[in-house]
């Protein structure tokens, strides 16, 4: 009965906020109670126009996970606070047949939504991704992406899986002449900011059946958005990042799939277009250039 009456309570519909920030966010994949305060410090961090966060547990499934998400249901006033994720954001439930990836939940956060809200960037941030005050500031990351022209962005990522993704940490010290980033061939997916076109791109690439847990998308997302004629230019904004996993764990807080499923995903994935004669190609780590927040940049930049 008391979950019944909570999952009942838990029709709260956010409200679309059209002067604030023009981002969606989206976390594609609430795990546990744990990371949906993870959630609502992201969003005030953020303060974007509109934020959807999709879970695969269904209302009743996790009666800690929904309070999380939901807050009190008996009126208790509990002085000034962020809102409850769902005063603040969109939480459909997904259930997904325990794929735990986040390739499901993004699925159902089309395209046309994005046309519909208005929005310029689609900034998706894993759930074990926490954004700080003082490493990161919405405003100045957005505007620099969009000066530098990016159609994906990322701030640098602490604890990063570095030795599988070394490009993604942070590599502020490295960097002269003014720049405030690197021009780079691929960003992987931890917080990662798309244009609506990229966005669009990478939703048509993504494939639930074959790959629900992200392996080789990033690498993949480049050749395939110039397959199709698009431009992709992507940088990681070093001045800024984001920490992935918590304080005194190694690289991040525990998986809801197996390596090993996600790597069989990824090579079944690149084998099915290989047979229809697109290559799937892994894209380069190279740095190709850098990133500045004025017009007054080196000439070989």
């Amino acid at each position: 009965a008391a979950a019944t009456r909570r999952c009942a309570a838990s029709a709260r519909r956010p409200v679309v906020d059209a002067g604030a920030l023009d981002v969606l966010l989206v976390v594609p994949g609430l795990l546990d109670a744990g990371r949906v305060q993870v959630a609502r410090r992201n969003w005030a961090m953020l303060r974007p126009r509109a934020c959807i966060v999709p879970t695969w547990q269904r209302c009743g499934d996790d009666p800690d996970l929904d309070e999380a998400i939901d807050g009190p249901i008996d009126g208790e006033e509990d002085g000034p606070r962020l809102p409850y994720l769902s005063e603040a954001c969109d939480v459909p439930r997904v259930p997904t047949k325990g794929t735990g990836g986040y390739v499901a939940q993004l699925k159902f956060v089309l395209p046309a939504h994005v046309q519909a809200l208005g929005v310029r960037w689609v900034f998706v941030v894993l759930d074990d991704v926490r954004l700080f005050a003082g490493e990161f500031d919405a405003k100045p990351f957005f505007r620099i992406a969009t000066r530098n022209d990016l159609d994906v962005a990322s701030p640098a990522i602490r604890r990063a899986h570095s030795r599988r993704f070394p490009e993604m940490r942070p590599r502020h010290a490295e960097l002269t002449n003014g720049a405030v980033g690197r021009r780079v061939a691929k960003v992987e997916l931890f917080a990662t900011a798309f244009t609506r076109d990229a966005y669009h791109c990478f939703h048509d690439l993504a494939d639930v059946e074959m790959n629900a847990e992200g392996y080789g998308y990033p690498d993949w997302l480049p050749g395939y958005c110039s397959l199709r004629g698009e431009k992709f230019a992507a940088g990681v904004v070093d001045v800024f990042r984001a920490s992935h996993g918590l304080p005194g764990r190694r690289d991040a807080w525990t998986k809801s799939y197996s390596d090993s499923a996600a790597s069989k995903a990824r090579k079944e994935m690149a084998k099915w277009y290989a047979t229809r004669g697109v290559q799937l190609v892994r894209a380069s780590r190279n740095v190709t250039g850098f990133l500045y927040d004025s017009d007054d940049r080196p000439s070989s930049s």
